[in-house]
């Protein structure tokens, strides 16, 4: 396991709110949203959901031995993925993927200046990425989850009934064969309603 990978295995699992606090966190998105006839209504039936033997505690239950499975390594991840990603039709850089931005290069003004500058930074994060060697991101001294950053790049979404797409991730660097490889520095190139594809090569691109 490379660094990017290194502190994966002893990460702690991502806790299972009680049933009481995620009833109290849903009440509270929801006030600002209904009027007072429909809130009063919607307390009533979580309320009833939350009642000792209700369904509420079945699916609790049900939820904190999914959370338990050591073959699970985060209970929501798959859920999220589906419903933040491959099943959401709305704009996702917009609605969901929102905490980034370019900053101004005054050094590249031209558009196809940008474009190859931003091209080659992402090969040279996605390169990292691929042979595991980007340093771990931390969030209050803490290292954080990296698993997610194979789906950065070198996949593609395969249609499916019922849903947007289903990530594939192609084989990683240095166990794939030539195909892949030749798949995986192809870059798409959108020019005056023209689509064209190139290959752009890690050898040729460290030179430059």
């Amino acid at each position: 396991m490379g660094a990017m990978l290194r502190y994966e295995n002893s990460l702690p699992k991502l806790p299972v709110p009680s049933l009481a606090e995620t009833a109290v966190k849903y009440l509270k998105s929801v006030r600002p949203l209904v009027s007072p006839q429909e809130f009063a209504k919607t307390e009533a039936a979580v309320k009833e959901f939350v009642a000792p033997g209700g369904v509420g505690e079945k699916l609790q239950t049900k939820l904190v031995r999914r959370a338990q499975d050591p073959e699970c390594k985060n209970w929501i991840a798959s859920w999220w993925d589906d419903a933040a990603y491959l099943e959401y039709r709305d704009p996702v850089v917009m609605f969901v993927s929102y905490f980034y931005s370019h900053k101004d290069d005054r050094h590249r003004k031209l558009p196809a200046q940008r474009a190859a500058a931003l091209t080659k930074g992402a090969l040279s994060f996605k390169r990292m990425v691929d042979t595991d060697t980007l340093e771990p991101d931390y969030m209050r001294k803490a290292p954080i989850a990296m698993s997610s950053f194979r789906y950065d790049s070198s996949v593609f979404g395969e249609l499916m009934v019922g849903t947007c797409s289903i990530l594939v991730e192609f084989p990683r660097m240095g166990k794939i064969k030539s195909r892949s490889l030749e798949l995986r520095e192809i870059s798409l190139l959108l020019w005056r309603e023209k689509i064209g594809f190139t290959r752009f090569g890690m050898k040729s691109m460290e030179r430059n």
